[in-house]
Order: C-alpha cells, then sequence, then structure tokens
C-alpha cells in the first residue's frame, strides 16, 4: 500500500523547541517502521536559528 506523503508536507505543524514554539511545515517526510502493520510518519523542520528537529506527524496503518 502506497501512502502520499505530500500531505504531510503541505500542513504546518506547531514545533516546541526549548522554550519556543514555532509553526513550520516539514522539509521532508518519510515512513518509519513500514514492515509491520502500522508505520510512523516523521517529518524534518528546519528551525529559523538553523537547527534541524524531527517530530511524530502520525501513525498509519499499512495492511496487507
Amino acid at each position: 500500500m502506497e501512502i502520499d506523503l505530500s500531505k504531510y508536507l503541505e500542513k504546518e505543524y506547531e514545533i516546541t523547541f526549548g522554550n519556543e514554539t514555532y509553526r513550520l511545515k516539514p522539509v521532508k517526510a518519510w515512513l518509519l517502521g513500514r514492515n509491520r502493520k502500522r508505520a510512523v510518519v516523521i517529518g524534518l523542520f528546519k528551525l529559523p536559528d538553523g537547527r534541524s528537529v524531527r517530530r511524530k506527524l502520525d501513525i498509519v496503518e499499512l495492511g496487507q
């Protein structure tokens, strides 16, 4: 089953890092643990200060 990750790239997410909260769109998204029944969608975010952080965006059912 193919998952469309582009919908995750278009949405803004609230990212908390340290004491700051940002509303950002992910630079990249990928599936983690895709050989199971469920997979986690991970997003890579670039903070305004240049740092990169990863956050869980969603859990998807893969089915067989």
